[in-house]
């Protein structure tokens, strides 16, 4: 016990204040960081493209007559609406 005691004194009384872990020399390049920034808005982009793809494969599939197929490509519809709003409106904070 006392040794724990020890432990949180010293550690209170000299902080460590760097970062331990060893900082790279190398930065990103350039093309790397042109990729990752859009990736981040077109992830609801994406979602929001889904939807519609399903919805429009759904009609097709219910006008060739397989209404349970169409059914349930449907079902994906909602959700996919809903997580792209939830990313858009997330991403314009």
């Amino acid at each position: 016990m006392n040794s724990i005691q020890d432990a949180l004194t010293e550690a209170l009384e000299h902080p460590v204040t760097e970062d331990p872990r060893p900082k790279s020399k190398h930065r990103r390049h350039k093309a790397i960081e042109s990729v990752a920034q859009p990736r981040s808005v077109s992830g609801s982009d994406g979602l929001l493209w889904f939807a519609l793809g399903s919805l429009g494969a759904a009609a097709a599939l219910r006008m060739l007559g397989k209404s349970s197929a169409a059914r349930v490509v449907g079902r994906f519809v909602p959700p996919l609406l809903a997580m792209g709003l939830y990313r858009t409106l997330r991403d314009a904070d």
